[in-house]
């Protein structure tokens, strides 16, 4: 199985997790494991598919050579509509870490995904495509910790349908409301008049 780290992970680290995918315990976890580099699959501006700052072209040139995971230090890939769709698209398993993992230092962040790597790789086995995951920013005690499943769709976009679909409802809640607030200033006009003309008739 291919898994892309992406440019946010640093590839001193990368070369590291490559070394130890070579070693016997993480064999045991799994030996088809292949780890490499996103910017293996980066094109040159020159290449028909280049876009710049983007990432989807790397994306399908990743999946077309039979890519399945990526593992990003960049969640706003998960916010970004057209990055998002092209995830979803090509059916990656995309492992995100916390927002808080870009402020730690180099040993920080390489002991975190070393301490998360067999539920990572657990997880992978069970994993469907086009899912997305956060790798908690924690060091658990036990392998039975588990990773975070987080929506793969447009959380703003499904807010604002929700909206959409929610205004018939309110437009009628508040037509309710200004009836019975007309009803009841019409009583209350009905009873000053009725008193006026008890007034006038004394």
């Amino acid at each position: 199985m291919k898994i892309a780290f992406d440019e946010h992970i640093p590839p001193t680290m990368v070369k590291v997790f490559q070394t130890f995918a070579s070693d016997k315990q993480l064999l045991k976890l799994s030996a088809d494991l292949v780890l490499e580099k996103a910017q293996t699959y980066y094109p040159k501006p020159s290449d028909p598919d280049y876009l710049r700052r983007n990432d989807v072209p790397w994306i399908r040139r990743f999946s077309k050579a039979g890519g399945k995971v990526i593992v990003s230090g960049n969640t706003l890939m998960k916010v970004n509509s057209h990055e998002r769709l092209a995830l979803v698209e090509e059916g990656m398993i995309v492992l995100f870490f916390e927002n808080a993992w870009n402020q730690w230092g180099y040993f920080h962040k390489c002991s975190l995904l070393l301490h998360w790597w067999p539920m990572i790789v657990k997880q992978l086995k069970t994993a469907k495509p086009s899912s997305f995951w956060h790798i908690p920013a924690t060091w658990p005690k036990t392998e039975s910790a588990k990773l975070r499943s987080v929506p793969n769709h447009d959380l703003k976009l499904e807010k604002i349908e929700r909206q959409k679909a929610d205004q018939p409802r309110i437009r009628a809640e508040r037509a309710a409301k200004r009836q019975k607030e007309q009803e009841a200033d019409d009583l209350f006009k009905a009873a000053d008049r009725r008193e006026s003309s008890q007034n006038e008739a004394r």
